[in-house]
């Protein structure tokens, strides 16, 4: 459990870090630049998303095939 803790917890960092880049309390991005910033595998990176989700700080929006991770202010 530790260790799930402290990865959603390290990529939620790096999503704010992606929000604060632009100065914005939103920030658009796709699951790759994600998967790059918190240095995961993508199964870890959209399980850790998935329970952020649930807790309400992203929302997801499908365009096609591409899956864009709204990130919710603080």
């Amino acid at each position: 459990m530790f260790k799930q803790d402290h990865a959603r917890q390290d990529i939620f960092e790096a999503l704010k870090l992606l929000a604060k880049r632009d100065s914005i309390l939103i920030c658009f991005c796709p699951l790759n630049a994600i998967i790059k910033a918190a240095g995961y595998s993508r199964n870890k990176v959209k399980e850790c998303l998935g329970e952020l989700e649930e807790i309400g700080k992203i929302r997801t929006l499908q365009i096609f095939n591409l899956t864009i991770y709204i990130i919710l202010g603080e």
